[in-house]
This record gives C-alpha cells, sequence and structure tokens, in this order.
C-alpha cells in the first residue's frame, strides 16, 4: 500500500531509550510527520541508506556507536551525493564543551536538549524544515488532496 507523503516530510528518530524513541516518534506522528525508528546507529544507517528522510533527530549519548559517531558515519559514507538527511542531536549532556564542538563542526544541524516539551520539539522541527508547525499543516494538506483528487 503506498504511503501518502501529503502530511509532511519524512523522519526518522534514533534512541536507544524506547520509551523516548517512541514519545518523539509519537508527537511528529501526531503532528503530520511520517516517522520511522531505530534503537542504534547501524539500525539508523541502514534505514538511511534504504529511504530519503528529510532529517534525522539522533540520541547523542547512545551506547556503542553514540550520536556523534554516527553522524560523522552518515556524513562521510551517505554524504550529499546520496541525500544525507539534516542531522539533530537530542541530547541531556551537560557537556557543554563536545556539543558546541559538535555543532561548529556542522555534522549536527540542530541541537535539542532533552527533556523537550512537544510545542519545542515540533516548533525546532518545523523552523529546521521550513514547515507550517501543528494540525495547520494537516490541515493545508487535506485541503491541497481535495483540489488535486
Amino acid at each position: 500500500m503506498p504511503v501518502d507523503r501529503a502530511f509532511g516530510p519524512r523522519l526518522l528518530v534514533v534512541d536507544d531509550d524506547a520509551l523516548q524513541r517512541e514519545a518523539v516518534a509519537a508527537v511528529l506522528t501526531g503532528e503530520g510527520f511520517e516517522v520511522d525508528t531505530a534503537a542504534d546507529g547501524p539500525e539508523a544507517i541502514a534505514r538511511i541508506r534504504g529511504g530519503r528522510f528529510a532529517l534525522a533527530l539522533i540520541d547523542y549519548n547512545m551506547p556503542g556507536m553514540n550520536g556523534l559517531t554516527l553522524a560523522r558515519v552518515l556524513r562521510t559514507t551517505i554524504g550529499p551525493s546520496r541525500r544525507c538527511p539534516l542531522l539533530g542531536a537530542l541530547t541531556a549532556s551537560a557537556d557543554e564543551p563536545a556539543l558546541r564542538q559538535a555543532m561548529q563542526t556542522g555534522l549536527f544541524d540542530l541541537l535539542l536538549r532533552k527533556p523537550l516539551s512537544a510545542t519545542r520539539l515540533v516548533a525546532a522541527v518545523a523552523e529546521r524544515l521550513g514547515t507550517v508547525p501543528g494540525p495547520a499543516r494537516g490541515a493545508a494538506a487535506i485541503h491541497a488532496a481535495r483540489l488535486t483528487s
């Protein structure tokens, strides 16, 4: 069955904490985004290689392949020629120098600190993607779909 992408860009949420991963995905899905999830770096790489995503939100402090390493791998192996999505770091880290360095090196396009409010999450994602936040986007997509039907 084909997926209706009229409601918004496709996003990937990468977090080793299932509760966090599913909470972020639920908020974004509720706002009209198509959301896939991955529990770790290798799964995220496979998903990105297998499809197109506008944005990947990556937990910065995952065990094994952490968010910084995953961002480096994606930027170097997927790269612009394979349409690497925008990358956002999700973090509860207080390691300010490391976070600043990650942003300054251009590995991440967006930095979001946990805990996140749903409003802040949606607003940051919508602003970075240049989309209309919230129900207005869904209503506009429904209207557009009706006009093209």
